[in-house]
């Protein structure tokens, strides 16, 4: 392998692989490349150097996919919750079908050769459907905001206003950032400050109920926070605190109480409940 980091080498898309970056060929190397799509040409830079293959950066599209689309979330690039919203969303359906074909042909399950792979279904409308919601918090210049990390950092983006996050979640999560800015609730970071690292909200799509876990690395004191939020929200069933005293990426620790409510959530799926 003749690549060096910083080099900048043009590249064809050949497919897009499982974390929806595209796959191509340089000089017989794998070279794996965010944000660009099957088919495209692009102009490139190494950043770098693993053993069987080469990450990039697009510094530029020479040829653009007729299926790229402007994604309709303004902050898509800079936050890392999303992969493949520059894809027209039918083929993001047909992308999904691939991921599956390629890890049967991987894994190799007995008898895969006769499955029937049958079209994904699509949405009406693919807006606010994740109804689980997992974002991190941090404090700045005072005030406590709530998101996801920037792609391969720790740096955070705050989000107000997400295009696929459910609608009630969102405001849920808006509301605990200022809940947990006014009742001046201890908040983690990496360096020296213990306290809430993650909150998590769900909402059961069937019931309209909503669970939150609170994840936090020492001993908080939620009553008054609490007391408002369920004021607020009427959907909220269940609020839990999970303690993660661990310096980790992983987000939940191994014990967890409820502070609040039921201890878990009603949903219901097709004829499943």
């Amino acid at each position: 392998m003749n690549l060096k980091v910083n080099q900048r080498i043009p590249l064809k898309i050949k497919r897009m692989g499982i974390n929806g970056e595209g796959i191509g060929f340089y000089q017989k190397t794998l070279v794996f490349v965010p944000g660009v799509l099957k088919g495209e040409e692009i102009y490139c830079q190494i950043t770098s150097i693993k053993r069987n293959f080469v990450e990039a950066k697009l510094l530029k599209i020479n040829k653009q996919s007729k299926f790229r689309v402007t994604p309709p979330c303004a902050i898509y690039e800079a936050c890392g919750g999303c992969q493949i919203m520059h894809l027209r969303y039918d083929k993001q359906l047909d992308f999904k079908k691939d991921l599956l074909q390629q890890a049967l042909k991987k894994f190799k399950p007995s008898g895969y050769e006769q499955y029937t792979i049958h079209p994904p279904i699509g949405m009406d409308q693919p807006s606010h459907y994740r109804a689980k919601l997992q974002f991190q918090t941090r404090t700045t210049k005072g005030s406590v905001k709530a998101g996801l990390y920037a792609v391969n950092s720790h740096r955070l983006i705050g989000i107000t206003e997400c295009y696929v996050q459910d609608q009630e979640t969102q405001r849920i999560i808006n509301s605990v950032a200022e809940l947990l800015t006014k009742h001046r609730i201890p908040i983690y970071n990496e360096r020296k400050e213990q306290g809430v690292r993650t909150v998590m909200v769900r909402r059961a799509r069937q019931t309209g109920q909503v669970q939150l876990i609170f994840i936090t690395s020492c001993q908080v004191k939620l009553i008054k926070l609490i007391d408002e939020l369920i004021s607020q929200f009427p959907s909220i069933v269940t609020i839990a605190l999970n303690w993660n005293r661990q310096k980790t990426s992983e987000v939940y620790g191994e014990k967890t109480e409820i502070l609040w409510g039921k201890q878990a959530i009603d949903e219901a799926v097709l004829d499943y409940e």
